[in-house]
């Protein structure tokens, strides 16, 4: 029986991909920080034919990391898999967020990354999988190709780009070390209360809150989108090597045709207006 270590369990894709290895019959461990969700997630994965195990886990601190990661190897006898998918999103700018924003983002995807690829030097998982970003290309003008040269220009996107290069230092260590750059991704389960990650997601709560929506940038931007359960495909594919690849639908729409569908959607007025300080 397989056994999987998922982190940020408790996100949407985290929980959609815990359902997905527990329809597999899958041996768990879930970790996030929000341990109250963690609780229903693993329950939804016991219905579902999982043998779910959850813990606590604050990826910056590197104690807790490893007791954390040991327990599950104690309790599972072994790790074949780790969801790197713990993680914080951020403004689309550099620097525009406030330096406690840009500070966790950094502990969290760079400081997080760096515990687990630690840990992972002396326990040699089979493989990891991590969650990156396209945020590492920067400014696209074209599809982006995995072997481009990664200009970020956000934190967030400076953070995935630096986890990217500390985890495929493992590959030296007998670890299989996978990088998915996730597009927009959209779908059930985002939490809509996130004003930093997911542009639909975003959009769409705004449109039921204010009747509107507040833009940051060109409504003429192109932008993929990427459903989540085409997400959890890749993120459970049976990869033969180490690898980067990105993960989207492969076709762009304006910025302004989806915003425009969602008001369809939601049977509401069209009604945009440029805010900076609100997303």
């Amino acid at each position: 029986m397989k056994k999987v270590f998922i982190t940020g369990a408790s996100s949407g894709i985290g929980k959609a991909l815990a359902h997905a290895y527990a329809k597999r019959n899958c041996i768990l461990g879930l970790s996030a920080r929000r341990e109250d969700i963690l609780f229903n997630v693993a329950d939804e994965c016991r219905d579902l034919g999982g043998t779910p195990f959850v813990y606590q886990l604050d990826v910056q601190e590197r104690n807790n990391c490893e007791t954390v990661a040991e327990q599950f190897k104690k309790d599972a006898d072994g790790i074949d898999i780790v969801i790197a998918n713990a993680g914080i999103g951020g403004d689309d700018e550099l620097y525009s967020g406030s330096s406690k924003q840009i500070n966790t983002i950094l502990k969290t995807n760079v400081l997080g990354t760096t515990n687990l690829f630690n840990w992972s030097i002396k326990n040699r998982p089979k493989k990891i999988v991590f969650t990156s970003s396209m945020a590492v290309y920067g400014k696209m003008t074209s599809n982006a190709k995995e072997n481009y040269n990664c200009k970020p220009i956000s934190i967030y996107g400076i953070s995935k780009l630096a986890a990217e290069k500390i985890l495929f230092k493992l590959q030296s260590k007998h670890t299989k070390v996978i990088i998915l750059r996730l597009f927009n991704v959209y779908g059930p389960g985002q939490n809509m209360e996130n004003m930093q990650q997911g542009m639909l997601s975003i959009y769409l709560s705004q449109i039921l809150k204010h009747k509107k929506v507040f833009i940051k940038g060109s409504l003429n931007r192109f932008r993929d989108f990427v459903f989540i359960n085409d997400v959890i495909s890749a993120l459970t594919h049976r990869f033969k090597k180490s690898n980067t690849y990105n993960v989207g639908f492969g076709k762009p729409y304006k910025v302004i045709d989806v915003i425009k569908i969602l008001f369809n959607l939601t049977k509401n007025n069209f009604c945009v207006t440029y805010n900076f300080n609100n997303r």
